[in-house]
């Protein structure tokens, strides 16, 4: 089942990676509507999430070959 969704991700382009991107952004900010006690959340947590996130990907694009 991994197999098909990894051929079927190879089919996105950078345009449809991008509207994915913005469908998130958007999700956030519905959740942040309804629950804005996540907003009030420390900046540190934030950016630790953010770096803890973004590990795998900067992985990929720098030393995976």
């Amino acid at each position: 089942m991994l197999n098909y969704f990894n051929k079927k991700v190879k089919l996105f382009s950078l345009m449809d990676v991008k509207l994915l991107q913005f469908v998130g952004v958007l999700a956030g900010i519905i959740l942040a509507k309804y629950f804005p006690e996540i907003l009030q959340i420390n900046l540190w947590w934030l950016l630790t999430g953010i770096f803890v996130f973004l590990a795998k990907p900067m992985f990929v694009i720098f030393f995976k070959k």
